[in-house]
């Protein structure tokens, strides 16, 4: 059922915002739902907070947010499994192709890589503030 809710949202064209906290979503869930995320054009928002997503569940999150041109929020903090260090490091790798995603919520332990993800979010918030800029300017 879980991994049938994750997959639905593939199709989805009217929800914005998914905040699915406590719910003790696994693994199985955070990749149906990662798939979903690569061809889904109107989610904005995902909170995920306080689940049971591992390291495998989380790159699936991160893979298709990495596809993904709408997500400007994804939240996936305070899970009850522990993310390995190898994990870790493939994470900003798996954002290199976004250019929408501002705000991101990870507990990692690995310093270098919360450097590099909150690098992503601040050059996709300057990336997306340059064409507010250029919109505005007369031609």
């Amino acid at each position: 059922e879980k991994t049938k809710a994750g997959s639905a949202f593939a199709n989805n064209t009217h929800v914005k915002t998914i905040k699915m906290v406590n719910l003790h979503l696994d693994d199985n869930f955070a990749q149906a739902l990662g798939k979903a995320f690569e061809t889904n054009e109107t989610l904005e928002k995902v909170v995920l907070d306080s689940n049971a997503f591992t390291g495998e569940g989380i790159r699936a999150l991160f893979a298709g947010t990495g596809k993904n041109s709408t997500i400007a929020e994804l939240q996936v903090r305070h899970q009850s499994k522990v993310m390995a260090s190898t994990d870790e490091e493939t994470l900003p790798a798996l954002l290199e192709s976004n250019k929408s995603l501002i705000k991101l919520g990870v507990d990692t332990r690995n310093q270098l890589v919360k450097m590099k993800l909150d690098r992503k979010t601040a050059t996709n918030r300057d990336f997306i503030r340059k064409l507010r800029v250029k919109a505005r300017k007369p031609k």
